[in-house]
């Protein structure tokens, strides 16, 4: 997980062509996997590292 978490934070490519790059036949099973084993999804991820969103701000929508 640690290679998808690197992609997310450090590159400019968009969600699905991550996927794609690591074998993922869809987008959407790699946001799935995702999301079970960090526990946020790759949007809100890359979003939280780069400083665009703090994890607390997540909490109001719940």
């Amino acid at each position: 997980m640690q290679k998808q978490k690197n992609l997310l934070a450090g590159g400019d490519q968009s969600v699905s062509e991550i996927a794609y790059t690591l074998g993922f036949e869809t987008p959407a099973y790699f946001s799935r996997l995702f999301k079970k084993e960090v526990g946020v999804s790759p949007n809100v991820f890359r979003s939280v590292k780069k400083g665009t969103v703090h994890l607390s701000d997540l909490f109001l929508f719940y």
